[in-house]
């Protein structure tokens, strides 16, 4: 789960980077925001997980 985090942080950097760049609306910055989403559900699926608890739907 360790590795989510890492991967979280890098991501919101070069998001943080990327608006900077180009501003909200742009198509790397909206792919970017999306791959952060990703990360971001994969990690709260593996912390219920190792919790022991039910996923919600």
């Amino acid at each position: 789960m360790f590795w989510c985090l890492r991967r979280i942080e890098q991501e919101r950097k070069e998001l943080h980077l990327l608006v900077e760049l180009y501003g909200f609306s742009d198509d790397r910055v909206i792919i970017k925001s999306q791959q952060l989403d990703q990360t971001l559900n994969e990690y709260d699926r593996q912390r219920v997980l190792a919790a022991g608890l039910e996923p919600q739907q």
